[in-house]
């Protein structure tokens, strides 16, 4: 009964993230880094490559009490165009239950924000043949499974990545990036 009220905790504190559309965590689009920085938010620069610069966060101004990390993704001249956030790890959960669980009310949530999904990926022992119990491990290996739910954001070309990402044989997590309609094009340095 413990855990399945520790579930539902967890679950309302990701439910939370998904009130925000664009962008998502009190964030604005094409904001620099020194901007949010003047926000009072603690980052530093994790990576650079192509013209895209990654910084991490523990915390956004509308952040979730569920995430662990969150990294924001800035163009060389475009500012902020992709928010990513990390939950705290799941762990203790070897056939991916809990994780599921708490992925399939994100979903509901996203779903009643942003309408049907355009593409949906909830799959695991695809090419391998995996036993319950290898639910994570799964999801980390390429070709063997996916659980992820895509959304058209609030603007066109805005899209929304709900996932569950496998670490270890009973570990995981779950991320939501936001990316702006922009995104692609900063990604391939076509702006």
């Amino acid at each position: 009964m413990e855990k399945v009220a520790a579930v539902g905790l967890v679950a309302v504190a990701l439910l939370n993230t998904a009130a925000y559309a664009h962008p998502p965590f009190g964030l604005s689009w094409s904001s620099t880094p020194d901007q949010i920085a003047q926000e009072g938010v603690a980052m530093s620069h994790n990576t650079s490559t192509h013209g895209v610069h990654v910084y991490g966060a523990r915390k956004l101004p509308s952040g979730t009490s569920n995430a662990g990390s969150y990294s924001m993704f800035f163009g060389d001249r475009d500012g902020l165009h992709r928010v990513m956030m990390i939950s705290k790890p799941i762990s203790g959960d070897a056939t991916g239950e809990i994780g599921r669980h708490q992925y399939d009310l994100m979903k509901i949530s996203l779903t009643r924000q942003h309408g049907v999904p355009v593409h949906v990926a909830e799959l695991a022992g695809v090419t391998y043949d995996i036993d319950p119990e290898e639910f994570y491990s799964c999801l980390s290996l390429r070709g063997c499974g996916s659980w992820t739910t895509i959304f058209r954001g609030d603007d066109p070309g805005e899209y929304i990545q709900l996932s569950l990402n496998g670490t270890s044989m009973d570990r995981g997590y779950i991320s939501i990036s936001y990316e702006s309609p922009d995104w692609e094009a900063v990604a391939y340095g076509m702006r």
